[in-house]
């Protein structure tokens, strides 16, 4: 039941990846790839909040050069996510950015959303997410790679390090932490530039308890702070610790409907052999 009612409270899809010109409510469905044959929830939700990282700031251009814009394409529209540049040829993102997807396109290096000197498109070959995800019965697995041709890195263009083996006992409770996005607002406005905030991991139980939605092992959550609230920030972008050099600890998910609770994360601790076997990168 918790699984059934929780389309009902998170607009999961607007944090999946948005395409413009389209109505909003078949956006939220499409932008989670359920087929228009199969009965689903997402179409009883009418009223939208306004998509942004709610009360973040602007990024500082380079503070962040891992992070990328991504493009991705079903044939007839566009969808935006987030990513994470983890090694010289791979980026990690969610699963829900790639689901029934022929290509996409990676914008690099540039806080302005899909402005960049440098980019890359590839085919639905170098599209890969975790073979248990599967939207109609949880939000788990919710993890993806891109495959690409080589990165050169710059002082605008930088891979980051994952969470280490040692540190998946480690629940994160309490950690500050930094999430960004390029995130609708003011329902079809999308900020020129990348808008971060930062945000505190809480305990999977707590936002367990706090919503309908199940949260499982192989997520975290990060709560309000202080009138802040990640809100539809692109889905798949990274959430890292604010050390030097940060850590990427979470792949942006779903978020709360109304801007003013918990976002959800895929965990990558929980997901480092699955990433180790398919890209070889080892922390």
């Amino acid at each position: 039941m918790k699984t059934l009612l929780a389309f009902l409270v998170f607009v999961v899809a607007l944090a999946r990846g948005h395409h413009d010109n389209i109505d909003r409510t078949q956006e939220l469905k499409r932008g989670f790839n359920i087929p228009d044959d199969i009965p689903d929830l997402f179409g009883r939700v009418h009223d939208f909040p306004e998509y942004i990282i709610y009360n973040g700031y602007e990024a500082a251009e380079g503070s962040a050069p891992y992070i990328v814009s991504l493009e991705t394409h079903n044939g007839t529209h566009t969808f935006v996510c987030g990513g994470s540049i983890i090694g010289d040829n791979w980026i990690l993102t969610a699963a829900h950015c790639l689901t029934n997807r022929i290509s996409a396109k990676i914008f690099y290096g540039s806080n302005y959303y899909g402005k960049s000197e440098i980019s890359h498109t590839v085919g639905k070959e170098n599209l890969i997410y975790h073979e248990l995800f599967n939207p109609s019965i949880s939000f788990s697995f919710d993890i993806g790679l891109i495959r690409t041709p080589r990165i050169e890195f710059t002082d605008k263009i930088s891979k980051i390090a994952l969470i280490h083996f040692i540190d998946g006992d480690d629940k994160l409770v309490g950690l500050n932490t930094k999430s960004c996005g390029w995130g609708y607002f003011r329902g079809t406005v999308r900020p020129e530039r990348l808008q971060c905030m930062n945000v505190n991991v809480i305990s999977n139980e707590e936002c367990d308890k706090r919503h309908i939605v199940s949260i499982y092992d192989d997520m975290l959550c990060t709560g309000r702070i202080d009138g802040k609230a990640v809100c539809d920030g692109d889905s798949g972008g990274p959430l890292v610790t604010l050390s030097n050099p940060p850590i990427l600890v979470g792949v942006n998910t779903f978020n709360e409907r109304f801007c003013d609770g918990d976002s959800g994360y895929a965990r990558v601790s929980f997901y480092l052999k699955w990433i180790q076997q398919i890209t070889g990168i080892v922390n």
